[in-house]
């Protein structure tokens, strides 16, 4: 198996030995290397992989290949890398994105319900802002390990949410407090920021509502009342 490894066969991977998956027999191997970790179940006989599952970034993104297929036909047509107009490219190293169409206040809305629903009903300790310190990137952390896998077509909303506030005009002082706010509270705010001109910040509230508010009526954010 180690043979086929390629430059991920060099020392670090782990043999945690033959194993059932999706009942059949297979080998499994972990490689770890940097903050990235592949875990391979491979057909004993063939060494061909079963499944294999590749997490980064702290655990934070996870991939995971199943129901692999060789040696199958497949439709040229399959391998156009032309993209389509409307789809939204990332830039994976810069995390820059393309995005061909207006981002709105709709888009954060979707992308906080999506995290929300997949943390049970509350939204995370942090949403592009939040709460400082090493104590609120573990909880986060922790949080994304836990979180449900959101339906295939709302995986990508809480990114476009995330890439609407990043847009916002310098000066939107844009806040997220959003931590362990229950999903449905009409009452406690989530984020805020001012929009470009205007007198008054738009406040997102725990129901996904949003409302107008004078600056005098915004809650202290705590973090930065300590930092004074």
């Amino acid at each position: 198996m180690c043979r086929n490894l390629g430059d991920l066969g060099d020392g670090t991977e782990e043999s945690l030995g033959r194993v059932k998956i999706d009942g059949r027999d297979a080998i499994c191997f972990r490689i770890s290397k940097n903050d990235k970790e592949i875990t391979v179940w491979a057909d004993p006989d063939t060494a061909l992989p079963i499944k294999i599952e590749r997490t980064t970034d702290n655990g934070i993104d996870k991939t995971v290949l199943r129901d692999i297929a060789f040696d199958v036909e497949l439709d040229d047509e399959l391998f156009d890398m032309t993209l389509p107009d409307d789809y939204i490219v990332t830039n994976m190293e810069t995390e820059e994105c393309r995005v061909p169409f207006e981002l709105t206040e709709k888009h954060l809305i979707e992308g906080l319900a999506v995290n929300a629903n997949a943390m049970g009903g509350k939204f995370p300790t942090l949403y592009k802002g939040g709460r400082r310190g090493k104590e609120a990137f573990e909880k986060y952390i922790a949080e994304t390990r836990e979180m449900s896998e959101p339906p295939m077509e709302d995986k990508f909303k809480p990114s476009l949410g995330v890439e609407f506030v990043k847009r916002l005009p310098e000066g939107s002082d844009y806040q997220y407090v959003g931590e362990d706010v229950k999903l449905g509270d009409a009452n406690t705010p989530v984020c805020w920021w001012k929009p470009q001109g205007s007198k008054t910040y738009r406040v997102v509230y725990g129901d996904l509502s949003i409302r107008d508010v004078e600056p005098s009526d915004l809650p202290k954010v705590p973090w930065l009342t300590e930092q004074k």
